[in-house]
């Protein structure tokens, strides 16, 4: 998680994300609350405005709280946060997400060092201006109008081809001037003043020192539940206490050194920006060649769209194998949603079909029936091989059969239906198979051809109804059956 430093006046969070998410707004008035507590100035409307936040306590409460309760809301949210790291500002929301510090703390951490820039910082405000060029080309270019400046150093080292300086307006002035008067200089090295209330880790911060040395000793400082990688030029391993406010506030901030830290022990990270705009991770790309090992996501919260941003980076940790929600989706939410309990997916083999139940006319097949009322199946076996040619009888007068030609009578003549066909084939087939109760076989029956219909006659004796079958080739069983009628 990526926290970057103060780029502007105002925050301009949407209001359309504010109003859409219970777990990002609850974080946010818990901010509100806390610092209300504390006798600060409301948030609310100022944290939505797009106009220059006047009150410098108010504009750095209202910095921390957004980036705050972005994080909180990603966590709560299902995020699993390996590490933070911060840009200059971002440290002090860093701390607190990380658990160094309480929620109420962090808020009396960053009003108080604010209260005390607008008592303690001297009539030089400071500038600080963004310089595109590699380090060398910066240094070389401040020895080079060391004679016509007065104060000017390097602040922050963002990456191999981004460094910012911060110096007196005079001094800033005549770096601007100078890069834009050499047309060499204007095609290499371009430059942005940024538009910050003072220039920090710089000289001006001095008087400030021992009153933040005082604030932060009166705060509980705890171990970290998450890791924070340090801004420090070097690996360190110094422990997270209440010197380190006056060291971050003084030093220069070596983010390029530490991003590289972290790209080293975690090769293909996910990172993720927390806050109002995308600065911060635009650094981080700089500082690798090889963006396609990392995925880099901005939160966006300031644009127009920002609630469409909230998505496309929740679908995109999804494509990365997080396991996120939606912050509207939030259990908090759940109120405002109908629970629906959707069909089975597609994919989902279901079978369809019905149980088979025997019905009670079959039987076991028997042989040659020994008398004329015992053979009342209306399928029996009479003679053959199940490999070769056997041959059926199929008897009229079982119930099965008259109740299949009941409905089927012209000029009071029985005809066989083209249903009965079907039927008795299938049995004289499962009967070969051994299988009359369908457990391992499926019948079908193809190309059927009735020729002349079977007339079942009016008279006292039924005719006598054969039916061949014949052994087709192949590896599944399969015949070719007929069916002859002799009357009697």
């Amino acid at each position: 998680m990526v926290f970057g430093g103060q780029d502007a006046r105002f925050i301009g969070l949407s209001k359309t994300v504010h109003d859409a998410s219970d777990i990002f707004r609850t974080h946010l008035d818990d901010c509100h609350h806390l610092a209300r507590s504390l006798g600060l100035q409301e948030l609310f409307p100022d944290i939505f405005q797009h106009t220059a936040i006047t009150n410098v306590v108010t504009l750095h409460v209202a910095l921390f709280a957004l980036q705050y309760s972005s994080t909180k809301a990603w966590i709560d949210c299902g995020l699993k946060v390996t590490a933070v790291i911060r840009h200059s500002f971002g440290q002090l929301t860093a701390l607190c997400v990380s658990g160094v510090l309480s929620l109420r703390d962090a808020i009396r951490l960053v009003s108080g060092r604010a209260m005390l820039m607008e008592k303690y910082w001297g009539r030089e405000a400071g500038f600080m201006l963004a310089i595109h060029a590699d380090e060398q080309q910066v240094v070389e270019l401040l020895d080079q109008l060391k004679s016509q400046i007065d104060y000017a150093e390097i602040a922050c080292f963002n990456s191999p081809k981004n460094h910012v300086v911060v110096g007196s307006s005079k001094a800033i002035e005549v770096l601007e001037a100078h890069i834009a008067s050499q047309s060499l200089s204007r095609s290499l090295i371009r430059c942005q003043k940024l538009n910050t209330t003072n220039g920090f880790h710089s000289k001006y911060t001095d008087e400030l020192l021992p009153h933040l040395s005082g604030l932060a000793s009166s705060l509980e400082w705890r171990p970290p539940s998450i890791h924070v990688e340090i801004c420090s030029e070097t690996p360190t391993y110094q422990t997270l206490d209440d010197t380190l406010v006056a060291e971050h506030t003084r030093r220069p901030v070596y983010f390029q050194q530490a991003v590289e830290r972290l790209m080293k022990q975690h090769p293909h990270a996910t990172w993720l920006e927390a806050g109002p705009g995308t600065s911060a991770l635009n650094m981080v790309r700089g500082c690798t060649q090889a963006t396609d090992r990392y995925s880099i996501f901005p939160s966006r919260l300031t644009v127009p769209q920002a609630q469409d941003t909230i998505v496309d980076v929740t679908v995109s940790l999804w494509k990365e194998g997080h396991a996120v929600q939606y912050w509207p989706f939030h259990r908090r939410q759940r109120y405002q949603y109908q629970h629906s309990s959707l069909p089975a997916y597609q994919f989902r083999k279901t079978r369809h079909w019905l149980p088979h139940v025997a019905p009670s006319y079959l039987g076991e097949a028997q042989q040659e029936p020994k008398t004329r009322k015992e053979n009342q199946q209306i399928v029996s076996f009479v003679r053959g091989e199940k490999f070769a040619e056997s041959i059926f009888r199929i008897s009229p007068r079982s119930e099965r059969f008259k109740t299949l030609a009941k409905g089927h009578v012209m000029c009071g003549n029985a005809l066989m239906p083209a249903s009965a066909y079907v039927e008795v084939a299938s049995i004289a087939a499962l009967t070969l198979q051994e299988d009359l109760q369908v457990r391992e076989w499926v019948h079908t029956v193809e190309d059927l051809s009735l020729r002349a219909p079977i007339l079942l006659g009016s008279g006292a004796e039924p005719p006598v109804i054969t039916m061949t079958f014949k052994r087709l080739s192949g590896t599944d069983p399969s015949w070719k059956f007929s069916i002859m009628v002799e009357l009697q």
